[in-house]
């Protein structure tokens, strides 16, 4: 499957910055976890909206907001009065994308998607779907993870070799013929950079490894390719990218 896009920017968050307060709106921040801190604080520093009707929003997440979960089912289990919506607004499982939506008046989508290890390709190509079916538009992308003790002890059973960090990578791609990427699922056998591969990488967030990938693809020149490979067990997801135009 091959999909042509422009790339607009990308933005990494490994801790919530001393300027987040002043640049996040923080009516009801109390009921946030971090992960939708991070999300926001991304969100305000880069996305800026043309027609609001041809922009998406799409979050992918292992974890996503399971901190925000818990601490609710917390105070239901110890009857602490008043159990609030407050808590968790607007959602049970996706609250950072609908913030992102209605921070930023947002009304083409929103997707919150969960693929593992895997996530930040099929991110890539929801978003890429996105700017080819809808004509100028535009797709804001978040791709991380912020973890509770309880994700980080979920990781050490699946990968007790791998370290734990949080990050939340952002880029916006949006209709254009810049850039082609290529898509492929269950063959690693294909074309790699070994430089943006998991195989090689001892942190289990792919987010910052994600956000190198697609550094390289903004510095690329016309003819030159890059390449993420991510795999967990025997599932596998590549997207390698190429320069097609200046």
């Amino acid at each position: 499957m091959d999909l042509t896009f422009s790339l607009d920017r990308t933005d990494h968050c490994a801790t919530l910055p001393d300027d987040f307060a002043t640049v996040v709106e923080q009516k009801g921040d109390r009921f946030r976890d971090d992960f939708t801190r991070f999300c926001l604080y991304l969100a305000s520093k880069n996305i800026t909206v043309g027609d609001a009707s041809l922009e998406t929003v799409v979050v992918g997440t292992e974890y996503g907001n399971l901190d925000a979960m818990l601490r609710l089912q917390r105070a239901v289990m110890a009857g602490e009065p008043p159990v609030s919506a407050q808590q968790f607004p607007h959602s049970t499982t996706s609250s950072a994308s609908t913030f992102l939506n209605l921070g930023n008046g947002i009304t083409g989508g929103n997707i919150t998607l969960n693929s593992g290890a895997l996530t930040p390709v099929f991110a890539l190509l929801q978003a890429l779907l996105h700017v080819n079916s809808v004509r100028g538009g535009g797709a804001h992308v978040m791709v991380g993870d912020v973890y509770c003790a309880e994700a980080v002890e979920d990781v050490a059973k699946k990968a007790a070799n791998r370290s734990v960090h949080d990050g939340v990578t952002y880029f916006n791609v949006r209709d254009g013929k810049t850039h082609r990427a290529e898509f492929h699922f269950g063959d690693l056998a294909g074309e790699t950079d070994a430089s943006f591969s998991d195989a090689a990488d001892a942190e289990w967030n792919r987010a910052l490894l994600t956000h190198r990938f697609l550094i390289a693809v903004s510095e690329l020149a016309v003819g030159e390719k890059a390449a993420l490979a991510l795999s967990s067990g025997e599932r596998s997801a590549t997207v390698t990218v190429r320069r097609v135009l200046a």
